[in-house]
């Protein structure tokens, strides 16, 4: 495993994924020893801090527990776009396509480690990110992960790229990451309404910025 140590953020940044990581603590949604959790976020449109959010997470997370935390970034980014490796500055071995449909492929030889305390990140190609067969195969994968990860924590991506649903079948949570410096109520309801639709369910939303068009009891009430 390739170490990276970095840290993430100043004061303020570091309280707040604090604040996230006890949020969810309080709420059951991560795991432990004998049960483990895969957590799921997505956002609704890119540029939402997803990436952002979950890298800062599981540092906060892994801190608490060390080597307890894995991050698989399964973001079928576009040209241009950030993957967690290049936010926390590590150098990740890229699970292709061809890896992963070759067999069971060695998924030790592409896990990465970031952060102080080494936070395990798995990085799916654009490619295998985005394809309904290669995600199926790659869910059996990430099952058997489970076994020596308390916590595994997903980077999605948005609602409006390609996103397989073999992802939601295997998450135990799923949530909704929002900036609240473009989000209006009104949106978040659609929203809702699409992912109820589709039949997938929300366990929660994070607010990634400090302002916000509307205030945050309303969120809360949605």
């Amino acid at each position: 495993m390739a170490i990276k140590k970095v840290n993430f953020g100043a004061g303020k940044a570091n309280q707040d994924y604090l604040k996230l990581y006890l949020g969810l603590q309080s709420r059951n949604m991560l795991g432990g020893a004998d049960n483990s959790r895969i957590i799921g976020f997505i956002s609704r449109t890119g540029g939402e801090g997803v990436s952002t959010t979950v890298s800062g997470l599981a540092m906060s997370l892994n801190s608490a527990f060390p080597g307890s935390v894995l991050v698989v970034d399964a973001n079928p980014v576009t040209t241009g776009s950030k993957r967690i490796a290049d936010i926390v500055e590590v150098n990740s071995r890229l699970l292709t396509t061809a890896a992963i449909q070759s067999g069971t492929p060695d998924i030790a030889e592409f896990i990465a480690g970031f952060g102080t305390t080494a936070v395990g990140l798995l990085t799916l190609d654009s490619d295998a990110a985005g394809q309904e067969i290669v995600a199926t195969e790659l869910c059996r994968v990430i099952s058997d992960l489970k076994k020596e990860y308390a916590t595994i924590l997903v980077d999605i991506g948005a609602w409006d790229q390609v996103i397989p649903t073999a992802w939601t079948a295997l998450l135990d949570h799923l949530v909704l990451v929002v900036d609240g410096n473009k989000t209006t109520r009104e949106l978040l309801e659609n929203f809702k309404k699409t992912l109820e639709f589709s039949e997938h369910r929300l366990s929660g939303f994070i607010l990634n910025r400090q302002q916000r068009p509307i205030p945050e009891f309303l969120y809360r009430r949605l």
